[in-house]
């Protein structure tokens, strides 16, 4: 099995520096340009599948692959969405660690009331994707997200340590393959970015 984990496009939260965590957002003129670059690099990749997040910058990242396969089967899905950041979400970049250090705890196990840890974000995206490593044998399944669930996602599949986050975590519009060779995850790219240049 092969697994292409993307990242959407610039969204207008992210150009103004705003934290967006489960809000719809919508991609800048930037970022439409980089998700019809995007899909042109991935039109090539024998995708047979694709689950996107139900929020709409990654909607309308997927729409610009669409455009050229339409043929391939798409499931929405709630599970990838990105890490609820509670009363947080539409404040500056910075509020939240902020409060977190206030809190005195650590960026991972920060909870942000009325929403969820990146720890709990990832065991939620973790279980939904060793879901279809166990349903989908030898296809390749392109799973449209967000920068927090791509890095969650990479980083349990291949046991990289926690704090290695910021490290593993996408710029808008790149991509990580991994492929499951006889159950064993393989890096075969990660935050690949060459289409964006």
């Amino acid at each position: 099995m092969r697994l292409i984990l993307v990242r959407h496009a610039e969204s207008e939260a992210n150009a103004s520096k705003t934290n967006q965590g489960q809000g719809q957002g919508k991609l800048t003129r930037h970022g439409k340009q980089q998700a019809k670059r995007l899909a042109h690099r991935l039109a090539d990749m024998d995708i047979d599948r694709v689950y996107t997040s139900d929020l709409e910058r990654v909607k309308q990242t997927l729409d610009s692959l669409m455009t050229i396969r339409g043929d391939i089967p798409v499931t929405i899905t709630a599970s990838l969405r990105e890490r609820n950041l509670g009363i947080f979400e539409g404040t500056p970049y910075g509020s939240v660690k902020a409060a977190m250090a206030k809190a005195g705890t650590t960026y991972l196990a920060f909870e942000p009331p009325e929403g969820e840890s990146i720890i709990e974000m990832g065991d939620r995206v973790e279980a939904f994707v060793r879901e279809l490593i166990a349903k989908h044998g030898n296809e390749t399944v392109a799973l449209y997200t967000h920068g927090g669930p791509v890095t969650e996602i990479a980083m349990r599949l291949l046991e990289v340590p926690e704090e290695q986050f910021g490290q593993w975590h996408p710029q808008n519009a790149e991509f990580t393959v991994i492929d499951i060779l006889d159950g064993e995850p393989v890096l075969v790219s990660q935050n690949e970015n060459g289409h964006l240049r």
